[in-house]
């Protein structure tokens, strides 16, 4: 009775199965009459005293109108001519890339439903893409089980998609969405704002979040503190605080703000001297020596009245500063006075007539201290001189008298 009963079922599917495709194409022909229908041209009848009546005719023949543009299909899945949406990428079975893929598969489906004859082949032709990794194992699974069985998996692309969700997309999305939030992994750090903003919407989106103003204590958390401050300290057009929207505009234009005038700052640095066409001379011709008296430069009389002049071999001061820069003034040591090197590397650091008084102070001392040293070092390597005799250390001519005595 079990394996009856099993039959019976399976039948009854497939009857059923087979109504669906038969419903389905019934319906997809009278909606092909009905398009045709509707492109037909609008037959109006004559009128007495019509220009377009043709000669000789009954009064009852149709005319054909001037213009023959058809009527417009008010159907909201009818494709529109010309229009080409792109197919989904490959899917490997990455969870991450799931709910892209399955998004993909939507959106297709959804502008180029006139495209498939029913549901199942929906679902086969997403698993058209699905070539490499687990979604390949996946595929060929339900197909196989379909070869075999001759029955389909699933019965709607409701099923499939349920069925994919579990198996090819991140599981427990909220869950992971509000561990997030709770840290500082959201925050902007680097990011660009718009980045962040994209970012911390889909958390927000995956987490459940509906409070306005839960939302934006987030948002401020995670923003930078510079863009944070000068939205919270605008005085007009202040978002408020339990508007998402107006904080993520407030902070893009922040943003571009900041950006435009680092770019003006930058453009004002690396703007360089134009150097002028005139003759410039030297810094050493420029400055006369001390002993040379200073002249005033002749004055000319100026080609147009109130318009002063100056001589032609006075240097401006910008040709003062490109001089200058043209020809930088080198390091020199600050104890030799030389050039190529500093202070701390100079070759001349041990020369008495370049060390400083308190160099040369500590100088003597290491050398006197050295010298106490040596000198203690040799008294005690001498050895100890011998006891003379009192007889012997008496001088020769004492000696002499005691014996002549």
């Amino acid at each position: 009775m079990a394996l009856d009963a099993d039959e019976r079922v399976t039948r009854l599917e497939s009857g059923l199965s087979e109504a669906r495709e038969q419903a389905r194409v019934q319906q997809n022909t009278l909606d092909d009459i009905l398009q045709l229908l509707r492109r037909l041209p609008i037959a109006e009848p004559e009128r007495p005293g019509n220009p377009n009546q043709i000669p000789g005719a009954p009064a009852t023949t149709p005319r054909v109108p001037t213009s023959m543009t058809p009527v417009p299909d008010s159907s909201p899945h009818v494709r529109a001519r010309g229009l080409k949406p792109a197919t989904p990428s490959e899917f490997d079975g990455d969870r991450l890339k799931g709910r892209a893929f399955l998004n993909s598969c939507r959106l297709y489906i959804s502008l180029c439903e006139d495209q498939f004859r029913d549901e199942q082949m929906q679902i086969h032709w997403a698993l058209s893409f699905m070539k490499s990794g687990r979604a390949a194992l996946y595929a060929n699974r339900i197909l196989r089980k379909e070869a075999s069985e001759d029955l389909p998996v699933f019965l709607s692309w409701q099923g499939f998609e349920r069925d994919f969700s579990s198996k090819f997309c991140p599981k427990n999305e909220a869950t992971v969405a509000l561990t997030k939030l709770e840290s500082s992994r959201y925050y902007q750090g680097r990011k660009a704002v718009d980045d962040y903003i994209d970012e911390f919407s889909e958390l927000i989106d995956e987490a459940g979040y509906t409070d306005g103003l839960s939302i934006v204590m987030k948002f401020r958390k995670g923003l930078d503190r510079d863009i944070q401050d000068r939205v919270a300290e605008m005085v007009q057009g202040r978002p408020e605080d339990n508007d998402p929207d107006g904080w993520y505009e407030a902070a893009r234009m922040f943003d571009a703000n900041r950006a435009a005038n680092q770019a003006f700052h930058g453009a004002q640095r690396a703007v360089v001297p134009t150097p002028s066409t005139r003759t410039t001379l030297p810094v050493s011709k420029m400055f006369p020596p001390a002993q040379t008296p200073f002249t005033m430069p002749p004055r000319h009389t100026p080609a147009y009245p109130g318009v002063p002049t100056r001589a032609s071999n006075v240097p401006t001061p910008m040709e003062v500063d490109t001089a200058r820069l043209r020809k930088p003034t080198p390091v020199l040591c600050r104890r030799c006075g030389e050039a190529g090197h500093f202070a701390r590397d100079c070759p001349k650091a041990y020369d008495v007539r370049y060390m400083t008084l308190e160099e040369k102070e500590t100088w003597i001392e290491q050398h006197v201290t050295a010298a106490d040293v040596a000198v203690a070092d040799a008294q005690s390597e001498t050895p100890e001189t011998p006891e003379i005799p009192e007889e012997l250390s008496e001088g020769p001519e004492q000696g002499f008298a005691s014996h002549s005595g």
